[in-house]
């Protein structure tokens, strides 16, 4: 059997992985554009502020693909892929034939799109090469400017900060991290990152980028102008399906796939940040671009191309960031709209600890947690597994609930919990009980 992946990040990898479970003899080849091993993207904010070296970054050891008996192909793109002769086009001219194919081939970051966005100093942080060419100019640099105010800018901001840099984080929205965290809890972060030297611009947009071939200031649509000799867009992502233009494989929000994430062609699979599949909270169509969602698609892909029968329950939204000692979390709905769901929070502003949590009837589809987040995780496991919490609804929101307080809850609903990483669990909570 020939499986070839396309992608060698979260998802790819452990696809590789769970294919070489199943098939000890079948033929795996790993082709992905970037021309280095597998590293963990989630990271390389730690790693630009000097927190961690370059090795630290490994998501596998080098050995990884000798050890598997994995061909990879590195600094090589999929020009195309012939869906009919099984088989996909290289950047260097060669063509791979496959019988079974995963396309895990991520997301590129979103470019600005304006005048002067090639210039030195304005990058997209996306991947380890990203993250070396913004430590190229950091000598020279003393003012940095994010463009975005979501989790990725929000990170890359206080890293750079942490290193002495003046960060200026410009955001059209009226608070930062707005897509992913209510009013109560943006002001509660704005508020603080504020206090610690960023500072912050809402409602404005950048129009121009200023300089000769380098950077050095920009141009806002309010006509003010700063100065800065790095700016980094942090505007979101978009899928990588360019070279699937052809191919008759279905492409909604991103790749289009079934519970067992193969896509509409036969033997064709997808995951990762390339994958649309179902959100947990919502019951509908999403792109879920985070590293635990493409670990877990990747695996479940890697076992359904070697031949098992293994569905995918879906994937739910999260965020976690630390901002100079706050802690922010954010799971599955966190900003609901319509009469459909209900909203319970508590917030005590002196200490800056807030806490929402969001139902839909019986269930929790929902939680926001700043400051306290040590429940995030048992909150993070009543959503995913779609537990009814009539219960426990009453103490969820109180501070001492925490997974202790949930385990009746879930050995009475164990036949929610028929993966095997919760089979441990289930045993050892068994046994103290």
């Amino acid at each position: 059997m020939k499986y070839v992946i396309i992608g060698n990040s979260a998802a790819g990898v452990n696809a590789a992985e769970a294919i070489r479970e199943k098939d000890p003899s079948g033929k795996i080849t790993i082709v992905s554009k970037e021309d280095c091993g597998v590293y963990s993207r989630c990271l390389l904010s730690y790693y630009i502020a000097g927190s961690i070296n370059e090795e630290k970054l490994l998501y596998r050891y080098n050995d990884f693909y000798k050890k598997r008996k994995i061909d990879a192909l590195l600094g090589l793109s999929v020009e195309s892929i012939n869906t009919s002769k099984k088989e996909i086009s290289l950047s260097d001219k060669k063509r791979i034939e496959y019988d079974k194919l995963l396309i895990a081939s991520g997301a590129s970051a979103k470019k600005l799109g304006i005048k002067g966005d090639d210039k030195k100093g304005v990058l997209c942080f996306r991947d380890l090469s990203d993250a070396k060419a913004v430590l190229s100019l950091l000598d020279k640099v003393r003012d940095v400017a994010i463009l975005g105010g979501g989790p990725i800018g929000m990170r890359d901001g206080y890293a750079l900060a942490s290193r002495g840099k003046k960060v200026k984080v410009i955001i059209k929205s009226p608070r930062v991290l707005s897509q992913v965290i209510d009013e109560t809890a943006a002001d509660i972060v704005g508020s603080h990152i504020k206090e610690n030297g960023m500072e912050v611009l809402t409602g404005v947009a950048v129009k121009e980028i200023l300089g000769g071939a380098s950077l050095e200031g920009l141009m806002l649509d309010d006509s003010s102008k700063i100065a800065c000799e790095l700016a980094i867009v942090g505007k979101g992502v978009s899928p990588n399906t360019g070279f699937l233009e052809g191919s008759k494989i279905k492409i909604n929000k991103g790749i289009c796939t079934d519970n067992h994430l193969m896509t509409n062609i036969e033997d064709i699979y997808a995951a990762g940040d390339v994958a649309e599949t179902v959100d947990i909270s919502t019951g509908e169509a999403a792109i879920n671009a985070i590293w635990p969602c493409a670990v877990r698609q990747g695996r479940v892909a890697g076992l359904n191309m070697a031949g098992g029968d293994t569905e995918y329950g879906g994937s739910m939204a999260a965020n976690s960031i630390d901002l100079f000692a706050l802690s922010v979390v954010s799971l599955g709905l966190s900003r609901p709209k319509g009469d459909r769901y209900k909203e319970e929070s508590s917030v005590n502003l002196r200490d800056k600890r807030y806490r929402k949590l969001v139902f839909d009837g019986n269930r929790l589809v929902g939680a926001i947690l700043v400051g306290d987040i040590e429940e995030a995780g048992v909150y993070g496991l009543l959503i995913e597994k779609k537990v009814d919490i009539s219960d426990v609804r009453s103490d969820l929101l109180s501070a001492g609930f925490d997974f202790g307080k949930a385990v009746p809850l879930i050995l009475n609903n164990k036949e929610l919990f028929v993966e095997p990483e919760y089979g441990q669990m289930l045993n050892t909570i068994g046994k103290e009980r």
